[in-house]
């Protein structure tokens, strides 16, 4: 039996295949670019990659037919929030 949810995350995978990782971006902060030099800080990722190699990974491990989507949500939230994982990363 499909879970509800199936087509949403199916969805959601086509979006990203279609237009990549989108970040929010504020006239003082890129916040791809600050999350990519925060992994990067933490050694969780290599120095020497961009923004582009870090959005890549991300594709990759929302694409993997191993991975694993979690859902978290709250009666208070006002929509529910997907993370796929690869064993390693959450994103």
């Amino acid at each position: 039996m499909d879970h509800p949810f199936n087509d949403i995350i199916k969805e959601i995978i086509q979006l990203y295949n279609k237009s990549g990782v989108v970040w929010k971006v504020t006239k003082t902060k890129h916040y791809g670019k600050a999350h990519l030099e925060k992994r990067q800080r933490r050694n969780d990722l290599p120095q020497d990659w961009t923004l582009e190699d870090y959005n890549n990974h991300i594709l990759n491990i929302m694409k993997g037919m191993d991975n694993n989507v979690h859902i978290y949500f709250l009666p208070t939230f006002k929509q529910s929030y997907f993370a796929f994982d690869d064993g390693t990363w959450i994103q």
